[in-house]
C-alpha cells in the first residue's frame, strides 16, 4: 500500500501526518481533490451537550 504523505491536517483523511483515504484523486494544479475539510480530530468548533441531540420529550423518554 502505497502512504501519502500531507501537510494539510485540516482533512479529515489526515492521520499524522498521512493521508488514510483508501483512493486519492490529484490535479496538477488544483492539488489533492480528495480534501474534505473537517478540523483535526479530537478538537471542537463549538460547544454543545447531549441535551442538544434531543429535544424534551426525547430526552424523558431517554432516561
Amino acid at each position: 500500500m502505497t502512504r501519502v504523505r500531507c501537510q494539510l491536517d485540516e482533512c479529515v483523511f489526515w492521520r499524522e501526518g498521512f493521508c488514510s483515504s483508501e483512493e486519492i484523486e490529484l490535479d496538477p494544479e488544483l492539488g489533492c481533490l480528495t480534501l474534505l475539510e473537517g478540523g483535526n480530530p479530537g478538537e471542537d468548533d463549538e460547544e454543545w451537550d447531549d441535551e442538544d441531540l434531543f429535544d424534551e420529550d426525547e430526552w424523558e423518554e431517554a432516561l
